[in-house]
């Protein structure tokens, strides 16, 4: 049923403009005649009627009162009588385009934002994007595209309580009820929409014989990002080469410019954006988040929490993590200092890519104690580590690359023992800031509690 009611609420839009002239941008006028809903509940009833002439008659009327009879044909939906069911269900879809068809020109006649709109999924974006003017011009780019109206419908149906969090942080109101598709249509939804944007990115021809290459517009992109804002994003497959992933947006010039907030549309844009970036939470979503946030030059703040937050991803690679922590000390985030420490009990190997490469061993922890101890302002040789590119004219842009620090064996050391070295200094280095911040007692007893020692046991597990 879900396909037949989009379609018909494509061809409603085909009427858009005529009925837009004269609506009232008063939601007020839209409220149901009660006469006419006692109608309407009185035809479904005989749509259980023996006599099948009765039964077709009042399908026929019900269908042309439209969105009038539309609470009367929901309840039908209830009914126990199969012929009722059937009957109402094939009425619904087209009496719920013309519901939405009547909400949408209300709400683009409100030109002074006067009125408050029962829209769909427009509580669920106001709360992200706010309400202000470009929030509702965004909002209107949106529901004018019919291609928009699945989606829409889907987000409508997303718990309420999911969207709470968002509030706070653009200043919006909180979510409302919601209605009733359930969250795995918006799942779907989503998918389909994806799947559109990627199938429409192959070159096409226009009329005039030209090219035309696809691109999604700011407000495509909202549309979906306020939806997967709504979904874990571990659920969603995205990178499977036959849906559009919404990151690869921010490098296009329009997307890179409404994330600056820039255009009539590009504040909402930012605050849609943002809360997107922040609700990624699977290790690929952090890490195009992280990946936008510095292309897109959100700032050191914006970068180092979802840096932080690929830290503690479960099951990110050693790889991921090392970079996450290269990011953190390049942005110079003392704030997430213990976000890497966590990273001192990982063994875990970091061999180089090539053939034939002699594979030096660095350790995810090596890499992590380098990156702290450039947060903290030392030097890694103090610790000793052997330093590569440590006097190469590049080295301000090598000096966070993990490959750059190494335990190597000399004539007089092992690299294990050069390690366990490395990281007693930490430690009483640690100690040392913990007794200069809070005084001396339990200092050591805070960072011996941090750093537990491995058993036997564990240290022989892979």
């Amino acid at each position: 049923m879900g396909a037949n009611r989009f379609a018909l609420i494509a061809l409603a839009w085909g009427s858009a403009a005529v009925l837009a002239r004269g609506a009232s941008p008063d939601p007020a006028s839209l409220v149901l005649p009660a006469d006419q809903v006692a109608r309407a509940r009185d035809l479904v009833r005989r749509l259980g009627s023996d006599a099948y002439r009765e039964r077709d008659r009042a399908m026929l009327e019900l269908q042309k009162m439209g969105r009038v009879a539309l609470p009367a044909l929901r309840a039908g939906l209830e009914e126990p009588d199969p012929e009722v069911q059937l009957r109402t269900s094939l009425l619904v879809p087209r009496a719920e385009a013309e519901d939405l068809q009547a909400k949408i020109d209300t709400f683009l006649a409100d030109a002074a934002g006067k009125y408050t709109h029962d829209l769909p999924a427009w509580h669920r974006f106001r709360t992200t994007a706010g309400d202000d003017e470009p929030a509702k011009l965004l909002f209107t780019e949106i529901v004018k595209k019919k291609a928009n109206y699945d989606l829409l419908l889907a987000v409508r149906g997303i718990p309420a309580d999911l969207t709470q969090g968002a509030g706070a942080l653009v200043g919006g109101p909180a979510g409302t009820a919601a209605d009733s598709p359930p969250a795995r249509e918006l799942a779907r939804a989503l998918a389909a929409r994806r799947q559109d944007f990627q199938t429409r990115l192959a070159p096409q021809w226009n009329a005039n014989g030209r090219v035309q290459q696809f691109v999604p517009d700011v407000a495509d992109v909202a549309l979906v990002m306020i939806g997967e804002s709504l979904v874990p994003d571990r659920t969603l497959v995205v990178n499977n080469g036959g849906q559009y992933p919404i990151a690869n947006f921010f490098y296009q010039p329009a997307g890179r410019d409404a994330l600056a907030g820039n255009g009539p549309h590009g504040p909402a844009f930012r605050r849609v954006a943002l809360h997107w970036l922040d609700t990624r939470e699977g290790v690929s979503g952090v890490m195009q988040a992280m990946n936008v946030a510095q292309n897109s030059n959100l700032g050191p703040a914006v970068v180092s929490k979802l840096a932080a937050r690929l830290l503690s991803v479960p099951n990110a690679n050693p790889w991921t993590k090392t970079y996450a922590a290269s990011v953190l000390a390049r942005s110079n985030s003392r704030e997430h200092l213990g976000a890497i420490t966590h990273l001192f009990n990982d063994d875990t190997g970091l061999p180089r890519a090539g053939v034939n490469v002699n594979q030096p061993d660095i350790q995810v922890k090596d890499a992590a104690l380098a990156m702290v101890l450039l947060l903290t302002n030392q030097s890694p040789k103090d610790y000793g580590f052997d330093v590569l590119n440590a006097n190469n004219a590049n080295n301000e842009a090598l000096k966070y690359s993990y490959t750059n620090y190494r335990f190597t064996t000399d004539s007089k050391t092992s690299a294990e023992d050069k390690r366990a070295a490395a990281f007693v200094k930490w430690r009483a280095w640690e100690a040392g800031l913990h007794a200069a911040c809070a005084g001396g007692a339990g200092a050591a007893a805070a960072v011996a509690a941090k750093y537990p020692e491995k058993k036997p046991a564990d240290a022989a597990k892979p």
